[in-house]
């Protein structure tokens, strides 16, 4: 069983299986491999030997918030004179622009790091350079034709760049360079700096859902195990209000507890606090900041459940009948702008379409947009620019804003690219077993390897599996008003309980299945009180009817 999901991962070799399952710092990339990474290290070394001001110009979102955190960190360890800045998501918008660059340039900045943005900000780049900036991109975001004149430019998605792994996100980025300045510099115990840096990074790699293979699986895998000892007062603080301290943290643990936290402060405020949180070390202050962002959570919380219940409304009163559309585009006026791309994340969770959800504001819509496996949405919005004043971002996640007055034209025009681009039509979202299996053949070793191909995520989903003549042994419980919590037995004596997450409106099949049912689940240790036992965790099943039994 365990070749059998090695090789369905297209692990065939055993080099890259030994490789994939024991993830060290020395698997990671030359830094130098990546187009222009000489230039930027060369000149922030420069800067840190004239002790010239260095400013970072990040982003309102968890990777941005995580590369600032790393960049300035860091370069101040060195020694540098070193500030940040991070636009406001509501008088600033996101990116470069080039009233941001007078400030940084009016604050005595001479090198500009843009981290997470810049790859499209060709004016912003050209002003910043009139103004005496040198500046470096780092960025991952898909370019345009023309690139801006940067004194660097590092993007593994940039097409001159042949870096090994173009799916690092800026934290990995971040690692990456200052991987090279390290270098450069000749620092003592460079390994050892970057295990402490992937704490960090395994955030936001984690939290901006890029591909859980090669160097991120690195990223992922070390910053996990050794965010379970956070010698950063911020992120002690962060992991308390998030119910993780002196526990082993996950990478359902950051998705879901972490990353929501630092996402709230810069959806609902500024971002900024975060990154002065990650930086400091006085106890009162990161406390203060950590208790402000749980409030700010639970405020994020109940306004997105109102968005994502208006806008769900309206993809059920849009349906054609039975069928929906390649894609979903919803859109409400006073719906919060610093919410939209959960409730994107959710309409897709939900349907498996490509969603966009645009909150209105005067007569401007802007938004974001979430996708689907196979589907790059920066390459779909690309053929409906016309409608567009701007958008821009990745393959699976987009910002964009247009008129209010084009939206029914731009839906139109997007419905057609997709059938183009998904002419099959997007399916419901199937899950495909990796193995047939009897019950009797989920133990304790089955658990823990399956465990050990972990961090889970995009390109890299858990092992999944299939079982039939299942019958339930207890009856079922629902739990949180929406799951189903389940015995379940092979009718040899065997019985395991399991989860079947959002299925709680299904119960009803499994109460009519009296011949038994067949099932697609994951095989998970659960932890509680201390005390580990193995969980089924259901992600589909099936029941024949009564006549069919």
């Amino acid at each position: 069983m365990h070749g059998q999901l090695l090789v369905n991962r297209g692990l065939r070799a055993p080099a890259d299986a030994r490789a994939f399952l024991n993830p060290e710092i020395g698997q990671l990339h030359d830094p130098f491999a990546l187009t222009d990474m000489r230039s930027a290290v060369d000149i922030l070394c420069s800067a840190l030997r004239e002790r010239r001001r260095i400013c970072v110009h990040g982003d309102f979102d968890v990777d941005g918030i995580t590369s600032t955190a790393l960049l300035v960190r860091v370069l101040r360890m060195l020694g540098g004179d070193v500030t940040f800045f991070l636009p406001d998501r509501f008088t600033d918008g996101y990116g470069i622009t080039v009233a941001n660059v007078d400030r940084i340039a009016d604050s005595g900045s001479r090198v500009l790091i843009a981290a997470d943005c810049g790859t499209t900000a060709i004016s912003a780049v050209r002003r910043a350079r009139e103004r005496g900036l040198q500046v470096l991109i780092l960025d991952h975001h898909l370019p345009e034709d023309t690139l801006p004149e940067a004194s660097a430019l590092v993007n593994p998605r940039r097409p001159d760049c042949r870096y090994p792994d173009p799916n690092l996100c800026t934290a990995g980025l971040a690692v990456k360079l200052l991987h090279g300045v390290l270098l450069a510099v000749n620092a003592a115990r460079i390994d050892a700096f970057l295990r402490s840096l992937l704490k960090i990074a395994a955030i936001g790699t984690v939290a901006d859902v890029v591909p859980l293979r090669g160097e991120n699986r690195v990223i992922a895998s070390i910053g996990l195990r050794e965010l379970a000892r956070p010698a950063n007062a911020g992120l002690a603080a962060l992991l308390r209000v998030a119910g993780l301290a002196g526990r082993e943290i996950t990478e359902y643990d950051i998705a879901f507890r972490i990353a929501p936290r630092l996402n709230a402060i810069g959806r609902l405020a500024h971002a900024g606090p975060a990154v002065d949180m990650l930086l400091s070390d006085d106890a009162d202050l990161v406390r203060v900041t950590a208790d402000a962002m749980e409030r700010l959570n639970v405020k994020r919380q109940a306004i997105q459940g109102e968005v994502t219940e208006e806008a769900m409304s309206q993809v059920e009163t849009r349906r054609r009948g039975p069928e929906l559309p390649h894609g979903l585009v919803v859109h409400g006026r006073g719906w919060h702008r610093g919410v939209v791309g959960i409730v994107a994340a959710k309409l897709v969770e939900r349907y498996h379409r490509p969603s966009l959800v645009l909150a209105v504001e005067g007569d401007q819509a802007q938004g974001s947009g979430r996708s689907i496996p196979g589907l790059n949405l920066v390459a779909a919005l690309r053929q409906c620019q016309h409608h567009l004043t701007r958008f821009g971002g990745h393959a699976m996640a987009v910002g964009l804003a247009l008129p209010v007055g084009a939206i029914d034209e731009f839906v139109e025009t997007f419905e057609l690219v997709l059938a183009q681009l998904l002419p099959a039509g997007p399916e419901d979202q199937a899950l495909e077993a990796d193995a047939a299996i009897e019950l009797a053949e989920v133990d304790a070793d089955l658990a823990d390897f399956c465990s050990s191909l972990g961090p889970f995520g995009l390109g890299n989903s858990r092992p999944t599996f299939l079982a039939a003549g299942l019958r339930l042994t207890r009856p079922p419980r629902v739990a949180k008003d929406k799951h189903l919590r389940l015995w379940v037995g092979d009718g040899a004596g065997r019985e395991l309980e399991a989860m079947a997450f959002g299925m709680a409106s299904r119960q009803a099949e499994l109460d009519a299945a009296v011949g038994g049912f067949s099932a697609l689940f994951s095989v998970a240790w659960n932890v509680w009180a201390g005390r580990r036992s193995i969980q089924l965790q259901i992600g589909d099943f099936m029941a024949p009817s009564r006549g069919e039994s």
